[in-house]
């Protein structure tokens, strides 16, 4: 995930919020560190600064099943859907 913060103060990305569902499969969120995959830095972006960070998704679903992400940020909601490859 790349975030690039367009805004003049800093952006506090703790706050940000990942769910993941694949119809009625349970999802997870997977940290590995070894693999660089940390979750949002917790070190606020500065103005007019991008970071970029790995997220690790596991679903016990089949290929072809749906994906569904949903990122909040505040009031800001991101929303992409598609199927598990």
């Amino acid at each position: 995930m790349e975030v690039k913060n367009g805004g003049t103060t800093p952006l506090d990305l703790s706050t940000l919020s990942l769910v993941v569902e694949s119809g009625t499969a349970f999802c997870a969120e997977v940290l590995d560190g070894d693999s660089g995959i940390n979750g949002a830095p917790l070190d606020p972006v500065a103005a007019g600064a991008s970071v970029s960070f790995k997220y690790g998704v596991g679903c016990a679903a089949k290929k072809g099943a749906p994906l569904n992400l949903k990122i909040t940020y505040g009031d800001n909601l991101i929303a992409v859907k598609g199927t598990l490859a």
